[in-house]
């Protein structure tokens, strides 16, 4: 018994297709993951004995207050924690090395 199919012959599988015809490529959509940047210091503002507040791209918040994708875990006079998916970010307003 002699056998005409090909691999590439698509109207195997569906005999009702034309014979010319070649089912489509399926093509794989992967899912884009999603990209939140950490937002950036500008300012530690602490005045007298009451909570210090920041400013992260450029809005005024507080310990506890969400900034793009991110809480604010906690404020200090030096640096700030931010903290997304159980991650931890230490954020400080300048370098703690000494350029000379």
């Amino acid at each position: 018994m002699v056998s005409a199919n090909t691999e590439d012959d698509s109207s195997a599988s569906d005999p009702t297709a034309p014979l010319s015809w070649t089912a489509p490529k399926q093509v794989k959509t992967e899912k884009k993951k999603t990209y939140y940047p950490v937002p950036k210091l500008k300012s530690i503002v602490c005045l007298g004995g009451v909570e210090c507040s920041v400013i992260l791209n450029d809005r005024l918040v507080e310990q506890g207050d969400w900034v793009s994708g991110y809480q604010v875990q906690k404020i200090d006079n030096e640096y700030v924690v931010l903290v997304r998916q159980g991650k931890r970010w230490v954020l400080e307003l300048f370098d703690s090395t000494i350029k000379q």
